[in-house]
């Protein structure tokens, strides 16, 4: 049988038990578990990864002065450097309405995802001491990776939101807000999928892990972060990039909810939804498909 069909026994859900005064059972660390188990073993991880996550976003910035009060300051300095850049120095903000809420809801939102996607990057071998001791879904990593990111971004949000509602002009709160936390959970499904194939594609070949960042702030510039949409739709298949980006998607439907009170079009619910769906499976699986390899090398 190929090593990579060995099912471990400790990944079943009836461990295998031995008699009194047996020799004890040596259970392999590697090896792929069928896909069933190895969903379900994720499931019974479940609550002890959220409450990791959670321990380990409160302690993430434990030994500096203005502690957690980093994860909503990052944000906002990045926001202060595009807005010196792009606004007081090269005047891109022309024609774009509440160009503040513009900026603060591209930075904060991409942010999210850019984070997932180099955060995942090379986990693997940053975890490769775990991952040879104990015998668990390799997937738990990128799981607990996720809900430190939610975690770390639902206070950022919030300030966000207070930001919209004091900063002029202001865009005060209506019953359109009420869709935001599908946005959320909708890229939440999106950056776990990626995710999976980053750290998968990125344990294989780690000098993909430097190319990781200029993907990145490709992505960033092409998503519209700081600048209006018809500068993208310039360039050559610019419509075509713009509609099949989900991170623009994310931008587009989080601004027209938040600052322009107007519902977004179906298809851009569709586009998000069908990207964050197919990647999600598409990336799970790839990742499963990869068990027996990680932490080898």
């Amino acid at each position: 049988m190929p090593e990579a069909d060995i099912v471990r026994p400790d990944l079943a859900t009836d461990p295998p038990r031995r008699s009194a005064g047996a020799a004890p059972i040596l259970l392999p660390v590697g090896g792929r578990p069928p896909l069933g188990v190895y969903i379900a073993q994720l499931i019974q991880r479940w609550p002890f990864a959220l409450a990791q996550a959670r321990a380990q976003t409160i302690t993430a910035n434990g030994r500096m002065l203005l502690g957690n009060l980093w994860l909503i300051l990052q944000p906002l300095l990045d926001a202060l450097m595009y807005y010196l850049i792009f606004q007081v120095i090269l005047g891109v903000s022309r024609g774009i309405p509440n160009y503040v809420g513009y900026l603060l809801i591209g930075v904060f939102m991409f942010g999210y995802t850019g984070r997932a996607m180099n955060q995942s990057a090379g986990i693997v071998s940053s975890n490769k001491g775990l991952i040879r001791a104990f015998a668990f879904p390799r997937a738990a990593l990128l799981i607990g990776l996720a809900a430190r990111n939610l975690f770390s971004t639902i206070p950022t949000l919030i300030v966000l939101l207070v930001i919209l509602i004091l900063k002029p002009p202001q865009a005060y709160p209506t019953p359109l807000w009420l869709l935001f936390p599908a946005v959320i959970a909708i890229q939440t499904v999106f950056n776990l999928g990626l995710s999976f194939i980053v750290a998968r594609i990125t344990d294989a070949i780690p000098d993909l892990r430097k190319i990781i960042g200029f993907v990145t702030r490709l992505w960033l510039f092409v998503s519209c972060v700081m600048f209006g949409p018809e500068r993208v739709l310039r360039l050559p298949y610019g419509e075509i990039i713009l509609n099949i980006n989900p991170a623009f998607q994310v931008l587009d439907i989080s601004r027209k909810l938040l600052i322009y009170d107007t519902m977004p079009e179906p298809r851009s619910w569709i586009i998000l939804a069908a990207w964050s769906v197919v990647l999600f499976l598409i990336g799970f699986v790839y990742f499963w498909r990869g068990e027996v390899n990680y932490g080898r090398a």
